[in-house]
């Protein structure tokens, strides 16, 4: 009966410890930036909701960022993009500050000037849900 018990006791330890590695990968895995994001909403000090139009965030691929309007039914324009810290470069300039991720929502602040923000500085924060 000792040998079962320590059999069992270190069956136990293992299966214990293979939980505890599966739960930790499975979480890293799915707060990551690196999915398919849908436009949600956007918040702007000049109040133009119209300012960004509904799109989608393709950034599963880890140095091509796939962007494409919902409507339009084209190709996707791809870039080049990296993300350093908490910035996200698009062919080499800075382009968004991440200022949220979770598994499920993608904050973003644009770091970039629109043409309706030349008269004023406009704070544009978009944000993404996964797809």
């Amino acid at each position: 009966m000792k040998y079962g018990l320590g059999f069992f006791l270190i069956v136990a330890i293992i299966a214990g410890c293979s939980n505890n590695k599966k739960q930790a990968s499975s979480n890293a895995d799915t707060v990551s930036i690196h999915k398919l994001w849908k436009y949600d909403t956007v918040r702007s000090v000049a109040k133009n909701p119209g300012l960004i139009g509904k799109n989608l965030l393709d950034l599963t691929n880890k140095d091509t960022l796939r962007f494409s309007y919902q409507s339009v039914k084209d190709k996707p324009t791809t870039y080049a993009y990296h993300i350093l810290h908490d910035t996200v470069f698009v062919n080499n300039n800075a382009a968004y500050k991440i200022i949220k991720l979770t598994a499920n929502e993608l904050g973003l602040y644009i770091l970039f000037k629109s043409d309706s923000s030349k008269a004023t500085k406009d704070s544009v924060i978009m944000i993404y849900k996964t797809r």
